[in-house]
């Protein structure tokens, strides 16, 4: 699976007029280290998806699939994480 930074570049190349309240969340994707940052690349990445809605054809679709598995991945990353302490979080 390819990083976020990847995937962030190939949006620049293919989204012509990417939605501006978007940009911001992609600039974030392109310098993020999922190493150091796993959770907040979550919120960044719901945030992206959220304002895509415009962005259509058969790039977008790919690409927001393959976000959206992203996404899951990291939240299943959280719950491991949340769930390896003895207290539990609200």
């Amino acid at each position: 699976m390819r990083k976020i930074s990847e995937i962030a570049r190939e949006i620049y190349k293919v989204w012509k007029t990417p939605n501006c309240d978007a940009i911001p969340y992609l600039e974030e994707m392109l310098v993020l280290d999922e190493d150091f940052f796993p959770f907040r690349i979550k919120n960044t990445i719901s945030c992206f998806l959220s304002n895509t809605r415009s962005w259509r054809g058969e790039d977008a679709k790919r690409i927001k699939r393959e976000l959206i598995t992203k996404l899951k991945e990291y939240q299943r990353k959280e719950a491991d994480y949340k769930n390896s302490f003895p207290i539990k979080w609200r």
